[in-house]
């Protein structure tokens, strides 16, 4: 498994970021936000997506993650330089946490689940946690996890029934204004 950091300090093609989290706990969202400013890149970072490549990452693109308590998944809000929303990725994780310098990290578990603002949706990394498994990068349980918790969310994306993916805009000017 890949361990990431919210902020992604060690990220090579990132050579500039401003980054912000907090903790919230209201009736529609617990758990912590977190907000990325990818000031400077050193390439565009952009993903396939079934009949086509979409760009997640560049320079002024802000990545706001949410990353719910007790649950398997966190949730990156992608937004463009003019602030425009341009998708939705979840990961599928072992599980996030805070470090020992109180910074958020996830356990990443290879599955991402695509959404486009159009409500298209698109599981990636099946073929990474395939290898990951038969490399025993990822035990036969983690396996087993990251499937329900695919399936769990890809039935409650065609229900429409993920209300975390419409909570952001009050979090993105929250933290806006901590960076």
């Amino acid at each position: 498994m890949k361990t990431w950091r919210a902020d992604r300090r060690d990220w090579w093609p990132l050579t500039k970021r401003r980054f912000a989290m907090m903790r919230t706990d209201t009736r529609a969202f617990s758990g912590y936000v977190s907000l990325l400013l990818l000031e400077r890149m050193r390439e565009p970072l952009m993903v396939t997506i079934p009949d086509k490549e979409v760009c997640i990452a560049d320079d002024g693109y802000l990545w706001l993650q949410h990353f719910p308590t007790g649950a398997r998944h966190i949730v990156t809000s992608v937004y463009n330089v003019q602030r425009e929303l341009t998708r939705w990725s979840i990961a599928i994780v072992a599980r996030h946490y805070l470090d020992a310098e109180g910074l958020l990290c996830y356990e990443d578990l290879y599955l991402t689940i695509d959404v486009s603002p159009q409500g298209d949706i698109h599981l990636l990394g099946v073929a990474d946690l395939d290898q990951a498994l038969q490399k025993g990068d990822v035990t036969s349980v983690f396996y087993e996890i990251a499937w329900r918790e695919a399936d769990h969310l890809m039935l409650a994306l065609e229900e429409d029934a993920l209300p975390i993916l419409w909570q952001g805009e009050e979090h993105l000017e929250q933290l806006l204004s901590a960076l």
